[in-house]
């Protein structure tokens, strides 16, 4: 029957009582006020009743849109007896949404509420703290009921809202109907699970997710009792279900979503394990995009530019953003000019990154590395051998980076020693377009004369505990300004905004000295942070000699391939007397 319908010969209803007045909303101390003014009467409500609570003891009604004021429209359930009226349903540290429900004559209005200080919101009986230790600032969790979702968005800083679903799913047939009724879903957004190995659940043709949408993937899940887990993987599209649940994150990434399902009185234990995933997400600050000399720090505080150094790099003139007037601000050395307002603004941006808390999730350790090679030219020193003879050497004996997980030569350009800056950002850009170091965690350059050990720098990786997703290079020697080019180590992400932003280094860096310092140089302006490692690199231009050591990664220069070899066997040799029958202890 229609809702509301009466049976023949039915009893005449109630006689209308006067509404009682709405239920107080939660006060919060700022923020926009949203109010949806929409009448979701129950089906099977009393006429004239005004009670929330009863209205909740009622059967559930099919979905019924809310039409935010251009914010799009989603479909919400009417809550059955299994939650309590006036609940909190969502929360989120920077901007906290507050769900209540009011009974205003004879039917539901609910009401959002914005603000901008901690808050705490409850969901059945399961309380929950926004503060920063169970769940960060910008990964709310949502929560699907039905076929209707609330959702904040997954990064960002906009007012939550009520979020359309992409597109309306395929109605459910109605065994998925009666499945949905009795299962709730915690969406993780911008999160990509790890599903145990044991427990993937092997999908029919017909349960294909096309589209393969959070919503789609999710909705799939709620729809059998036999899946705890679904994870949308945002590089390939794919989603997969688990019947166990998992709370091992690979990574936290704006494209990934993953779903937590169970029965309705599984929630607490859902939410519980929410937190334990949130716990492990680092803390990596975007990028900040400084000014570069001439250009207005007004805005970024920041200036871009190294310091002006002495050849020993002994002393050092940093660049400071002071005030000019109330419109410009400039970044110089020393004082502030005599005719300007003199505020001091900031500086350089770029600081030295931290190892990861236990616990939360670090960079990976798969490496790709290359290394460029003048194949035609002959040797730089008498009684040396060619770059192309050292590095056929160990190519043909399967050494140096050729064992990273993947690697490449690339041709450099004749440009000279003294200003080999166009040779190697020559090969940077055939880097980006062969498009391999997207797959793994570090990309590394590594000079042929240089005798590299991969494992090792895996093993100094672990130490570092770079949290995963920075964007960081690793200074490598004390030398002068503490980055020599004889292996140059940055994260995936540093080497991303580097080809993203590149044209601002042609611009502003000049091309005095080497690539390493240039490379040094582009980085940091670019927002590049750094960690620090002078364990990686042993390097005769700094007066270090010798290859006798078990923890050093690279030693350079070695320019024939006999030297190369006996370094590399001096080094090793080293490895073997100080580590038999012992492990490798991070």
């Amino acid at each position: 029957k229609a809702c509301g319908s009466q049976s023949p010969g039915a009893a005449p209803p109630r006689p209308r009582a006067a509404p009682a007045p709405p239920r107080p909303l939660p006060q919060r101390a700022s923020g926009p006020m949203q109010s949806i003014n929409c009448c979701l009467k129950p089906c099977g409500s009393p006429p004239g009743s005004s009670n929330a609570e009863e209205f909740m003891s009622m059967s559930p009604c099919r979905p019924r849109s809310l039409d935010q004021d251009g914010a799009g429209v989603v479909s919400v359930y009417t809550v059955n007896a299994q939650a309590q009226a006036g609940r909190g349903m969502l929360f989120r540290k920077a901007a906290y949404v507050t769900a209540a429900v009011a009974a205003v004559a004879g039917c539901t209005m609910l009401a959002w509420s914005a603000t901008r200080r901690p808050a705490s919101a409850a969901y059945g009986s399961a309380r929950l703290r926004g503060d920063s230790e169970e769940v960060p600032p910008d990964s709310a969790p949502r929560m699907a009921r039905g076929s209707g979702r609330l959702a904040t968005p997954a990064h960002g800083g906009s007012p939550p809202s009520l979020l359309p679903p992409r597109r309306p799913p395929p109605s459910p047939s109605p065994q998925e109907q009666d499945v949905d009724a009795e299962r709730v879903c915690l969406d993780l957004p911008g999160v990509k699970m790890r599903g145990p190995s044991t427990g993937k659940i092997r999908l029919a043709a017909g349960d294909a997710v096309d589209p393969a949408t959070p919503e789609a993937c999710t909705r799939l899940c709620r729809s059998r009792e036999d899946c705890s887990l679904a994870v949308l993987d945002s590089e390939d599209g794919a989603c997969e279900l688990f019947s166990e649940l998992s709370t091992e994150p690979i990574n936290f990434h704006p494209g990934h979503n993953s779903s937590f399902c169970g029965a309705m009185d599984d929630k607490e234990s859902l939410l519980t394990d929410l937190r334990a995933v949130y716990k492990k997400k680092p803390y990596v600050p975007p990028p900040k995009k400084c000014a570069w000399a001439g250009e207005s720090c007004m805005d970024s505080h920041c200036c871009a530019d190294m310091p002006v150094c002495d050849w020993q790099y002994s002393n050092c003139q940093w660049y400071t953003c002071y005030q000019k007037d109330q419109y410009f601000a400039g970044c110089k050395t020393g004082a502030a000019p005599g005719y300007w307002n003199g505020t001091k603004l900031g500086g350089h941006a770029s600081y030295d990154v931290g190892k990861a808390p236990k616990g939360v999730l670090t960079q990976g350790t798969s490496l790709f590395c290359i290394a460029v090679v003048m194949w035609g030219a002959p040797a730089t020193m008498a009684g040396m051998d060619s770059e192309a003879a050292v590095a056929n050497s160990w190519k043909s004996r399967g050494q140096s980076i050729l064992e990273c997980e993947e690697h490449a030569f690339f041709d450099g350009l004749p440009t000279g020693s003294g200003h080999n800056i166009d040779s190697f950002t020559h090969a940077w850009d055939l880097v980006r377009k062969d498009g391999r170091w997207k797959r793994h965690d570090w990309v590394v350059k590594v000079d042929a004369d240089a005798v590299f050990f991969p494992e090792r720098l895996r093993w100094h990786i672990g130490s570092l505990r770079t949290p995963q997703g920075a964007a960081v290079y690793l200074r490598n020697n004390f030398f002068k300004f503490h980055f020599m080019g004889a292996i140059e180590v940055l994260t995936r992400e540093a080497m991303a905004l580097y080809f993203e932003r590149v044209e601002d280094c042609n611009t502003h860096v000049g091309k005095q000295g080497g690539e390493d310092y240039w490379m040094q140089s582009c980085l940091e302006g670019l927002g590049v942070n750094y960690q620090t490692d002078y364990d990686l690199l042993r390097d005769k231009y700094a007066a270090q000699d010798g290859c006798y050591s078990d923890w050093v990664v690279a030693f350079h220069f070695y320019k024939s391939a006999n030297d190369w070899q006996s370094c590399h066997t001096q080094a090793q040799n080293a490895w073997n007397a100080n580590h038999k029958n012992r492990e490798v202890k991070m």
